[in-house]
């Protein structure tokens, strides 16, 4: 068992004062301290779960360029699976439409059999034109 006289001093984390811990564990000299040193803990920790999600936003934004990019790739030359215009092989022209959107099922996002080359007038201006 641990005594105070088997524990060295150390520097308080929050004022740098000298101190006797109570345990090898402890990290601050007092309850005022304890507090900052809290406060701190939840703010480093609440700025890292806004760098991952920035991080996991960044990624879902490059995934989703790449995968749309590949629909539009996939069905070039082909009809547009609302309105039957022929898209041609302009990917420019044509979007990549989902069947069941991407806001009421986000787990169909990048399924394949839910998403179809579309034009660009059915999937924006008409808000999918009856669904591809």
């Amino acid at each position: 068992m641990n005594t105070s006289q088997d524990i060295k001093a150390k520097k308080c984390a929050i004022c740098s004062k000298n101190f006797t811990p109570y345990k090898s564990t402890d990290r601050v000299c007092s309850y005022a301290c304890s507090n900052k040193h809290q406060d701190q803990k939840a703010e480093e920790k609440k700025k890292r779960d806004q760098d991952r999600e920035k991080k996991a936003q960044e990624f879902d934004n490059v995934l989703t360029y790449w995968y749309n990019r590949y629909i539009r790739l996939r069905d070039r030359g082909k009809d547009c699976i609302t309105c039957t215009t022929s898209l041609g092989w302009d990917v420019s022209k044509y979007d990549a439409g989902h069947r069941f959107s991407v806001g009421g099922y986000p787990e169909l996002r990048y399924n394949e059999l839910n998403t179809w080359g579309q034009c660009k007038k059915c999937n924006q201006g008409e808000r999918g034109n009856g669904r591809v």
